[in-house]
């Protein structure tokens, strides 16, 4: 697919990830995951606002008010509107060789998020739901590095990865209860370059898939088929979000992680957000429905 690559914004990222547009304030807002950063920033405005956390951070989702809630290395917080962190549930406080990893809000406005392995153990993450009360409910168990994840355009649907399987499965879902019912397999990416990562929905329930290693993002129909390829300038594309203020431009952030000099002299935008606009519009980013009292005050 043929496109017109910009680069946004004049962060660079070491592990840029978790792209979202904020519908409020018409921002979009990515993560640098190992230096615990969050970025913010508005089309046209070269220079973002960033907010330093103490820790790792993994998904960020929008909140009313200008609040973000948030999934780090110690479970689930929330940003105030002044950028100040509070804990919501710190379950994983106690699980030192774990932090939470890409996440979400389902379509009810419960952030999901899931977790990894700083070790690389297999089979010890999971995907957890923040419930209205501020608990964590593990819905999903058994999985190695839970990654990119979206709900299809009537909520009934959640497409998720978990990057070592090279598959994307779509499970049966409903915001009050565990994954229960078997998945079924809507891709096999073990034939394409590079580790299926994040990724975005369309409105027609298409899914826009990064590949880390892969030098691409590419577009499978909800029952699988490849429908576009767009090829990158850096190896590792990390997420992707459809935003803007016709939800018609599609962010892509980007990793310089472990890569040596020559790849880095040979990926100058390594770590950058990258845009185009590919055609299809996104679904509106859904806001996290937990209020101010359950976290900060």
């Amino acid at each position: 697919m043929n496109v017109d690559l910009e680069v946004f914004g004049d962060v660079e990222c070491v592990l840029g990830e978790g792209p979202v547009w904020l519908p409020e304030s018409s921002e979009l807002v990515w993560l640098d995951i190992v230096v615990g950063r969050i970025h913010r920033s508005r089309p046209g405005v070269d220079a973002a606002t960033t907010i330093q956390l103490p820790h790792m951070v993994g998904a960020v989702a929008p909140a009313s008010g200008g609040r973000l809630v948030v999934a780090t290395e110690n479970g689930f917080a929330e940003i105030d509107a002044a950028g100040v962190e509070c804990s919501i549930n710190p379950f994983l406080a106690a699980q030192p060789d774990a932090r939470m990893n890409d996440g979400k809000c389902d379509p009810v406005g419960h952030f999901v998020a899931g977790t990894t392995s700083l070790s690389g153990a297999q089979g010890s993450a999971g995907l957890y739901r923040l419930e209205d009360d501020g608990s964590a409910t593990n819905i999903l168990g058994g999985l190695s590095v839970s990654n990119g994840l979206a709900w299809g355009p009537d909520g009934s649907t959640l497409f998720h990865i978990d990057t070592p399987d090279q598959v994307i499965k779509a499970w049966e879902y409903q915001p009050d209860a565990a994954l229960g019912a078997e998945p079924r397999v809507v891709v096999d990416t073990g034939t394409f370059p590079g580790f299926p990562d994040g990724m975005a929905i369309d409105v027609e329930g298409n899914l826009w898939v990064a590949f880390w290693d892969g030098y691409a993002v590419r577009c499978f129909s909800p029952e699988g088929q490849l429908l576009e390829e767009i090829i990158l300038p850096v190896s590792r594309p990390t997420s992707c979000a459809f935003g803007g203020e016709d939800l018609k431009t599609l962010y892509i952030t980007t990793a310089r992680f472990e890569l040596g000099s020559e790849a880095l002299e040979k990926q100058p935008l390594a770590g950058r957000v990258l845009s185009c606009r590919p055609g299809p519009k996104g679904q509106v980013p859904i806001s996290w429905s937990g209020l101010a009292s359950r976290g900060c005050a």
